[in-house]
């Protein structure tokens, strides 16, 4: 019997009403979500998230007029996580290629989250026809500050035997409590979604996969490649970020020619923390590009 004292959850929002679609992109089963009609817009989790991670962009970018796709990417939320593929932000970006044009979209708009950030920046720099205009929000774009990590999820030792009994509830809290000073800001209920989401199968060992490769294998070349970037850009940071730091966003706004750095009062996640400003920083940005002349550089 349905808990009458229990909030709707996104998913449970989004299936009723009628939101969730799926597609298969190079033998694999991508789940995403959409909502409303015009100009399209894709929203690139961070890792760790999913779709759920944008509760509060994807209806409401619909409501101002756009098409909404939240995708799931590779090893996350309802798609599928293969252990044998390559889940480096590069590889991704080849994968997200192939989503957009599965899904039907030849240009669009994108808004990318710390490592779906990352994956924006390649689609950009190497795909430009297809990015109108993108907003990065403390995008993974420098290496520094990520290797200590990545070093423990490639030690034998703890991804074999520690990581795997380390409980889903304890993973969510650990991984928060690095995005927020305060996770009654996340809200209870919504940690409990991200536990759900946890312990679905696969999800876990995806994750440390994710950790293992998301440091592309010369990132000296990825890096240097923002200041190749020719497309309309905001980079939105949270001044409390202590996943990656405010001067991350301080230099890639200099590095991308024409790009404009706003900081929030929030930690890593602004769009989750601060959303109503968010989306108003972020819509009145897109709505200034798309009224630019077709000639005006970015």
């Amino acid at each position: 019997m349905k808990d009458p004292n229990r909030r709707e959850t996104a998913r449970e929002r989004w299936a009723r009403l009628g939101l969730d679609r799926e597609v298969v992109v190079d033998g694999l089963r991508l789940h995403y979500v959409e909502a409303g009609e015009g100009p399209p817009l894709f929203l690139l989790h961070g890792m760790g998230d999913c779709a759920i991670g944008w509760r509060y962009q994807l209806e409401a970018f619909a409501a101002a007029g756009r098409r909404a796709i939240a995708w799931e990417m590779m090893g996350s939320g309802l798609s599928e996580k293969p252990l044998d593929r390559d889940y480096s932000i590069p590889a991704m970006a080849s994968l997200f290629d192939a989503f957009r044009r599965a899904v039907g979209v030849d240009r669009a708009d994108l808004v990318g989250s710390s490592y779906g950030g990352g994956v924006a920046l390649i689609q950009a720099r190497e795909r430009p026809e297809s990015v109108s205009a993108m907003a990065l929000l403390d995008p993974a774009c420098y290496s520094d500050g990520v290797g200590k990590f990545v070093r423990l999820f490639r030690a034998g030792w703890f991804s074999r035997l520690v990581y795997p009994l380390v409980p889903a509830r304890t993973l969510v809290r650990l991984g928060m409590e690095q995005c927020f000073d305060d996770l009654a800001v996340l809200g209870w209920d919504v940690l409990d979604e991200y536990v759900r989401e946890a312990r679905r199968p696969g999800t876990k060992s995806a994750f440390a996969r994710f950790e293992q490769s998301v440091m592309p294998e010369d990132p000296d070349v990825f890096e240097a490649g923002h200041r190749d970037v020719r497309v309309p850009t905001l980079v939105v940071w949270g001044r409390r970020d202590r996943v990656l730091p405010l001067r991350h966003g301080e230099r890639l706004a200099k590095e991308i020619p024409g790009a404009r750095l706003v900081v929030l009062d929030s930690g890593h996640v602004p769009h989750v923390e601060r959303p109503e400003e968010l989306n108003r920083e972020v819509l009145a940005f897109l709505r200034e590009v798309r009224a630019r002349p077709a000639h005006a550089s970015a």
